[in-house]
């Protein structure tokens, strides 16, 4: 297992090391878990294995409580350790232990959770133990596609790794189905990035080259759904409404036949009943906010988190 891998970013780590109070000259005062912890890192950076395992080890001394959420990055980083030095079985068992803290105390759609996930799964894969692996991969995978904007690396990456597994176990057909699905995130990825910056030409370029994977390779597919949006909102911005509202529309009908009344389909009908708006179609645009109004609202009992503005 490459270091890289038990050195993943954690919001958790982050919001946790500075929860704590000031000292007397008003400066932040880290806790002894904090001191402890932050150690253990810049040990594990160093290569120094048996300093970093025993500053992780005393931060795991300083939690008393079993449910504290301080002892998910700390199980992981021992894990990652244990997993380093080829002690796998305390490193299995030290990531099956923060696994399932993580699933008690962490939000299901925590970034931290899936990251967690992703890297037991590597230590699986690296063992060659593929049924723990894929069942970690997937996990993960399903979780990040359930986030309001999946279109995140981590996305691609899973993807990348789950392609790896299945290489691995001679399933080719199934791999290169997942690269070709991983290259259409990261192209319509760096698609939003141009769009956001203003450089709508080169946004337009990687959306169509992005369309063109997911169309050969996914068929109908929630990720040619976002897609299509995307390329919709981007047709908008630059003042094409005809060219706008075909995309909206193919995206509503890939979403209704693969997603159902998902918060992505209210997403998209939101962005076309503004584009009617803007083409004095009012009836037709109070009919699709009505719709997404409904979406939303029948999803809000399961919905783990506010739902998110179409942008």
């Amino acid at each position: 297992m490459s270091i890289h891998r038990i050195l993943l970013p954690s919001l958790l780590v982050a919001a946790l090391c500075s929860s704590c109070g000031p000292d007397r000259d008003g400066a932040p005062r880290p806790s002894p878990w904090q001191t402890y912890f932050r150690a253990g890192e810049e040990a594990l950076q160093q290569g120094n294995y048996p300093q970093a395992q025993q500053q992780f080890e005393a931060a795991r001394g300083e939690l008393a409580d079993a449910a504290d959420p301080r002892l998910v990055p700390t199980l992981q980083r021992l894990a990652g350790l244990h997993a380093l030095q080829g002690r796998l079985a305390p490193a299995e068992s030290l990531y099956t232990a923060a696994i399932g803290l993580a699933q008690r105390v962490l939000p299901p759609l925590s970034s931290e959770l899936i990251q967690l996930q992703t890297q037991a799964a590597a230590f699986y894969l690296d063992e060659r133990k593929y049924a723990q692996a894929e069942s970690l991969y997937t996990e993960a995978l399903s979780r990040q596609e359930q986030l309001v904007d999946p279109r995140t690396p981590q996305l691609a990456a899973i993807l990348d790794h789950l392609a790896d597994l299945y290489r691995a176990q001679g399933r080719q057909a199934l791999a290169d189905s997942l690269d070709k699905r991983a290259m259409g995130c990261k192209l319509g990825a760096q698609a939003y990035e141009y769009y956001l910056q203003g450089s709508y030409a080169q946004a337009e370029t990687f959306y169509r080259r992005a369309l063109g994977v997911q169309e050969k390779a996914l068929g109908d597919h929630p990720d040619l759904a976002r897609t299509c949006r995307e390329l919709g909102m981007l047709y908008q911005a630059i003042g094409d409404l005809p060219q706008a509202e075909a995309m909206y529309r193919r995206a509503i009908a890939i979403a209704e036949r693969t997603l159902g009344d998902h918060p992505e389909l209210a997403r998209t009908l939101d962005n076309l009943a503004l584009l009617l708006k803007k083409s004095k179609r009012d009836a037709e645009a109070q009919a699709a906010e009505d719709r997404a109004r409904q979406i939303r609202h029948a999803n809000e009992p399961s919905t783990s988190s506010p739902s998110q503005e179409s942008r």
